[in-house]
């Protein structure tokens, strides 16, 4: 039997592919080339050595890696796994919202049993200053040249988002981010690198962006609807690109990923949401609905499932943690504020590059508001969450 091989799936920096072949028979093999070769292959050492013993049977296998012969591209197999994606399960309109909770509440489940079951070397401080403020200024580095602004300023009058050149795109984060304040339909809002500044000189809010030790665990790093898949026949989650934190961190980083995925990030993956006219020049940016979909009805299913896990589920399996942590899940939301700052621009150079300015538009709403109320709020007020209930019952 000849070998057979077709591309499943091509991302930033990495490529699927299924092969079949007489002695192997179904694999999946994962592919970096450089840049992210590096990060390719601490993803497969994570798996490989790091990974406790009870979790491996939610996560992929690694059956074979290597490095090609000039050491820029990195390489690993896994067997090839028959499932759905959670992310199509949440949005899939004949499954029932029940059902969907409940996988979505087994998948958390089996992370907190198991990866986050061990703890962290990592120091708490560290670890925030590291990855909720130092790792987004990076990533936003490229946008923050002041120079020759005012070449440099888009000028965009109501165009579908869709239809905006990845130029045009560039142009408008860079506008944004070298700002520390825009007029978003006609209310002031800081921007990403003046929201940092804003954590990074308030005390209050750099107390509650530092975990406590015992929220300090083993984790995924990026367990997005996307990474997880309901296994066929046993129902049980399976877990996919884990991002290598092998000294652990904070389970808050991890919450925030799954949360901007259920909040947003899917439903705008699947073209589910309408693109808005926009807008924009000078600083002053006008924007239809960020959040509307396509189908109101899968709008309303939606709204329904993050309200049972953003008001049931994460409180009931975090229980034990928010007595000694409180502002564990509202650290989560920020987080995933946070995290939308930092992957936005990343879609501009791909398929899906119309997802890249609502992403961020809708956070810079979301974390302004959300600094008032954690301020508002302090690090030690009695465990119950502040934020969750913002996103849970957004119109």
């Amino acid at each position: 039997m000849a070998e057979i091989a077709r591309l499943l799936h091509k991302g930033e920096f990495t490529e699927l592919w299924y092969r079949l072949d007489a002695k192997s028979g179904p694999v999946v093999r994962k592919f970096s080339a450089h840049p992210g070769d590096d990060k390719l292959e601490n993803e497969a050492a994570f798996i490989r050595e790091t990974l406790p013993e009870p979790a491996r049977e939610y996560f992929c296998q690694v059956i074979g890696a290597e490095r090609d012969v000039t050491g820029r591209s990195f390489s690993y197999e896994m067997p090839y796994y028959e499932g759905r994606l959670l992310r199509n399960i949440a949005l899939d309109r004949h499954t029932g919202v029940v059902e969907a909770v409940n996988h979505i509440k087994a998948s958390i489940t089996a992370l907190k049993t198991t990866l986050y079951a061990h703890p962290s070397t990592e120091q708490p401080a560290a670890f925030a200053r590291r990855n909720y403020i130092d790792r987004i200024a990076k990533r936003l580095d490229r946008y923050t040249d002041r120079t020759d602004r005012a070449d440099r300023a888009v000028d965009i009058s109501g165009a579908n988002i869709g239809e905006l050149s990845r130029l045009q795109l560039d142009l408008a984060f860079r506008d944004i981010i070298s700002r520390s304040s825009v007029s978003l339909n006609g209310r002031s809002l800081l921007t990403p690198l003046a929201i940092l500044e804003r954590i990074r000189t308030s005390p209050v809010l750099m107390r509650t962006m530092v975990p406590r030790q015992g929220s300090m665990r083993l984790i995924h790093g990026d367990p997005h609807l996307g990474n997880i898949m309901i296994r066929q026949g046993t129902d049980k989650p399976l877990f996919f690109d884990p991002n290598g934190f092998h000294a652990g961190g904070d389970m808050a980083y991890d919450i925030g990923k799954f949360i901007i995925s259920l909040d947003y990030v899917e439903p705008a993956y699947e073209k589910r949401l309408v693109l808005p006219a926009v807008s924009a020049r000078g600083g002053e940016i006008e924007v239809g609905g960020l959040k509307t979909f396509v189908d109101p009805d899968l709008g309303l299913r939606s709204r329904e499932i993050a309200r049972a896990v953003l008001e049931d589920v994460l409180p009931e399996i975090f229980a034990t943690d928010l007595a000694a942590d409180p502002r564990l899940l509202d650290r989560a939301v920020l987080a995933a504020d946070l995290h939308a700052f930092a992957a936005a621009h990343t879609f501009i150079p791909t398929a899906r590059s119309e997802m890249a300015l609502p992403l961020m538009l809708h956070h810079l709403e979301t974390a302004n508001d959300h600094l008032d109320l954690m301020e508002e709020a302090g690090p030690d007020t009695p465990a119950g969450s502040v934020l969750l209930p913002s996103i849970a019952r957004e119109p």
